[in-house]
């Protein structure tokens, strides 16, 4: 009886779309908001919601990305376990961490970077 074996294959390019797409209903909803003055009724929930959704995509997007760096690497399930060993990681964490086990990057975090308010 032959066993089947799963390759893994993980690519950066990949852990940014699975990003992306996790970041679809944070927008939906930020469709939904009213922005307007005043009393918002039930919209209020979406800010909050909104908010949630896209800490919780980033921090996801965090240990994907970081592992799969890892693992392209050659570092054991093991080991990348133990690095990220992180909870609710915010930027900050995530630059040490990259900066930590990519020293070439450190230099280059935050560069080119940008952020727009609409």
């Amino acid at each position: 009886m032959a066993v089947a074996t799963a390759t893994l294959a993980p690519q950066l390019p990949t852990c940014l779309d699975r990003f992306a797409r996790s970041l679809v209903v944070p927008s939906k909803l930020m469709a939904l908001h009213p922005r307007r003055q005043g009393n918002p009724g039930n919209a209020v929930a979406l800010a909050p919601a909104i908010a949630l959704g896209i800490i919780s995509a980033f921090e996801g997007f965090t240990e994907d990305f970081l592992a799969t760096a890892f693992y392209l690497q050659g570092q054991s399930f093991g080991q990348i376990a133990k690095k990220l060993n992180i909870n609710n990681p915010d930027i900050e964490d995530t630059e040490k961490l990259i900066s930590t086990n990519f020293p070439k990057l450190a230099s280059s975090i935050g560069t080119g970077v940008g952020a727009t308010h609409t």
